[in-house]
């Protein structure tokens, strides 16, 4: 783990720039940031309103504003302000760019002023996305979707193996018109809309701590179903290629206990190595979380939201199809066996 996460550092971050002093001195800190290789200024906004946006967007990564007169105001040493604004769901990326931005204002301040003045220049880092500006609701709400990850799947393997480790596979067999099919899905479909509604009902209870509107609501009622359906669907798997509710469990666990290591919340996930990145993009917790994380920024989000919506249900289609057909083989391998015996 610990050298998953120290693999390297981001690179080239996208900041964008608001310049309102057309002088020498905004010109030097520009030149700057531009030749660090931790931001890269690629995008000059009209406005801040234009910058934020995109920032809401996840185009950028942070907005710098420089205000006008502020060589004048160095000039004057009354320390001058220059304002950053990052997104408060992307505090570790927003937290590089603060430190480099501040870095090389505060080197170009110091060749201005010769005086004894601690910050010539000055950098007041503002975030958005999160009126409260807490980190922690963020986290919770994540934390609450990851635990949901790994209970779905370690409880569907229990269900689905339960007649394979009980030797009564021939009851639920026949109990199903012998068909594999409904076999699989008389238990799939009770779990999936038991976890559903558990999930919706914490979802309400959190509401209350995290404001959402009643779209950004269904949005997410949406993105539950389907990341329950496709965690039930690799679990049906897991059952299915082992035979096995040791090895399933055992599956079950490696997978998705760290989870919520790789989805992108608590570490950027391109600062990682390309296996976790494809680790990462089968989970389904990744997906969610990032429509989640849309819709928090407002509607801005949905179109971003849907697109993680449309890989969940791609993994929902993937899951359960592999599931059925492992499964198939399991079954009709067990019901031989136990009339045989």
């Amino acid at each position: 783990m610990s050298q998953l996460f120290s693999y390297e550092t981001p690179r080239h971050l996208s900041v964008g720039v608001v310049v309102e002093d057309m002088s020498q001195l905004s010109m030097r800190i520009i030149q700057g940031l531009r030749a660090s290789s931790v931001v890269k200024f690629d995008t000059v906004c009209e406005d801040l309103p234009h910058c934020e946006a995109m920032l809401r967007q996840g185009k950028i990564y942070a907005v710098l504003y420089i205000p006008a007169d502020m060589e004048k105001d160095a000039l004057r040493s009354e320390t001058p302000k220059l304002s950053l604004y990052v997104n408060a769901q992307s505090m570790l990326t927003g937290n590089l760019i603060s430190k480099e931005i501040r870095s090389v204002v505060g080197a170009v301040g110091a060749k201005l002023e010769k005086k004894n003045i601690p910050e010539p220049i000055s950098t007041e880092l503002h975030t958005i996305g999160n009126p409260t500006s807490s980190y922690i609701f963020f986290l919770l709400i994540g934390i609450i979707a990851a635990i949901f990850h790994i209970v779905v799947m370690s409880c569907g393997v229990f269900v689905f193996s339960w007649p394979f480790r009980e030797k009564t596979t021939s009851d639920w067999y026949y109990a199903a018109n012998q068909s594999p099919v409904i076999a699989v899905l008389g238990r799939y479909v009770p779990l999936l809309f038991v976890y559903w509604l558990e999930f919706l009902i914490i979802t309400v209870l959190v509401r209350h701590a995290v404001p959402m509107s009643n779209m950004e609501f269904y949005v997410i009622a949406a993105g539950e179903f389907l990341m329950i359906a496709a965690c039930l669907g690799m679990s049906l798997s897991f059952v299915g290629v082992s035979g096995s509710m040791r090895l399933a469990t055992s599956a079950a666990g490696v997978i998705g206990g760290p989870a919520f290591a790789f989805t992108g919340q608590t570490f950027p996930l391109l600062a990682m190595p390309v296996f976790v990145q494809w680790f990462a993009f089968c989970l389904p917790l990744t997906h969610f979380l990032r429509a989640q994380s849309a819709m928090f920024i407002g509607d801005v989000g949905i179109s971003h939201a849907m697109d993680s919506l449309q890989i969940l249900g791609g993994q929902v289609i993937f899951w359960l199809l592999l599931g059925i057909v492992t499964m198939t083989h399991q079954i009709k391998k067990y019901v031989r066996a136990e009339e045989d015996a």
